[in-house]
């Protein structure tokens, strides 16, 4: 059983590291905030810039891949789709990525501020009622 609970924590450091590495804002919250702020971050609307290079993206991505699903292969039509959807998934994710990236950072700020905001509030709060000495 120790050995499970091992692999769990592992698991969890692995996890942590990684969502630090794309989201280095997010260490400026407690780590029992996390996964609230980062679902209220990826329902942030995209902005213009975001907009544009989502579709900059796909337009990149059915270009380079046009020739591939023209080609004569020797697979049927379903495994032709199939292998051309495999290969657009990476490069999708190459090139659109970043923007999806960013619109989750870009909310994940917000979280943080709005996080912040409701610390001080709080804290203004409790000092108020003589709770907080400073």
């Amino acid at each position: 059983m120790p050995a499970i609970k091992h692999l769990q924590t592992s698991g969890d450091a692995i996890r942590r590291r990684a969502l630090l590495w794309a989201f280095p804002d997010l260490a400026r919250l407690p780590a029992g905030a996390w996964s609230g702020s980062l679902r209220r971050a990826r329902e942030t609307e995209f902005d213009a810039f975001e907009r544009v290079a989502l579709v900059a993206g796909v337009a990149v991505a059915t270009y380079l891949l046009a020739p591939l699903s023209g080609q004569d292969m020797p697979m049927q039509s379903f495994l032709r789709h199939v292998a051309v959807f495999l290969q657009a998934l990476p490069l999708l994710a190459v090139v659109a990525g970043p923007a999806y990236l960013r619109r989750i950072r870009r909310g994940l700020r917000i979280e943080i501020a709005a996080h912040g905001a409701e610390c001080r509030k709080e804290a203004y709060h409790e000092s108020e009622h003589g709770r907080i000495t400073q």
